[in-house]
């Protein structure tokens, strides 16, 4: 108890409610800038008739670049704030990295799911080749192993250390039923996503791509259930049903559905292809072959 306390008093500065809306704010603030950055860029490159290649290439490197290591940044310290908090006792230093792999995870597998539906018709029905298809397949699947690489590596750092203040975290998780739902996570979240992506035929095929990626967002949501709910003392290592638990599907639905409308309003307005780029003649250019 004395090691809890002297690493809760050391966490206390950071852990607390006024850096929790602080960061958040954050965290918000530079999402929101590079939202807005990267879309008006991106709408001056389209209005841009010059075709100054060069120029647009290297203004979107210099904004993306550094910006990947932001987001990494401020994803971490946002799943540390508004979840990994929620136990105060416990750590991980890959935490952060899960729940960014988490969002390629689930981010490729919605891209997937657009990129097919958009295929049914011109331009994407040429751009959609069966070549760039199976390439996001494969990068999907990569994305799958690397999920189960961080997540059993946690586990195993943790296991291999043996300690009582570490081992707690994993034990709200398995005890009282929950071990129930950890083991449908492992077979929804990684046994079943790993082993269709395996195979060559369902990459290449667009009605079975489809519904495997729809699987693996839910898989992903039930994942994040198993994460988040054994955080709170009435739900921990006491896997039971309340009408509350209903609060874990109606506000993801509603938020999702506020986002998608969104995403399809913005989608409407934009060009599907890049216009004005050199490379566009290319990209429209008919598979004649598979490889």
């Amino acid at each position: 108890m004395e090691a809890i306390d002297h690493a809760l008093a050391w966490k206390h500065p950071m852990l607390n409610p006024q850096m929790f809306v602080i960061a958040s704010l954050v965290c918000f603030a530079i999402w929101g800038f590079y939202v807005w950055r990267l879309n008006s860029l991106g709408l001056k490159r389209d209005a841009d008739s010059s075709v100054n290649t060069p120029f647009w290439i290297k203004k979107m490197e210099n904004i993306s670049g550094p910006g990947i290591i932001v987001y990494s940044l401020t994803m971490t310290a946002a799943a540390i704030y508004w979840v990994m908090s929620l136990d105060a006792t416990w750590y991980s230093s890959v935490y952060g990295l899960l729940f960014l792999v988490g969002q390629g995870y689930m981010v490729l597998a919605f891209s997937i799911i657009v990129s097919i539906g958009l295929s049914k018709g011109e331009p994407f029905k040429t751009i959609l080749r069966q070549t760039e298809q199976h390439d996001l397949g494969k990068f999907t699947f990569a994305f799958v192993m690397l999920n189960i690489y961080l997540a059993f590596g946690q586990w195993l750092i943790i296991w291999s250390g043996n300690l009582p203040e570490e081992i707690g975290w994993y034990l709200d998780r398995i005890r009282g039923h929950w071990g129930i739902i950890i083991t449908l996570d492992f077979i929804f979240h990684w046994l079943i996503p790993f082993t269709l992506l395996l195979s060559r035929d369902i990459k290449r095929n667009k009605k079975r791509l489809v519904r495997v990626c729809q699987w693996m967002i839910f898989a992903r949501a039930f994942d994040l259930f198993w994460l988040i709910e054994p955080n709170f003392k009435d739900a921990s290592r006491n896997l039971h049903f309340s009408w509350g638990i209903l609060e874990y599907v109606a506000v993801p639905v509603a938020m999702v559905s506020f986002w998608v409308a969104f995403f399809c309003m913005q989608l409407k307005t934009r060009p599907l292809v890049q216009v004005n780029d050199p490379h566009t003649a290319e990209i429209l250019e008919p598979e004649h072959a598979t490889a």
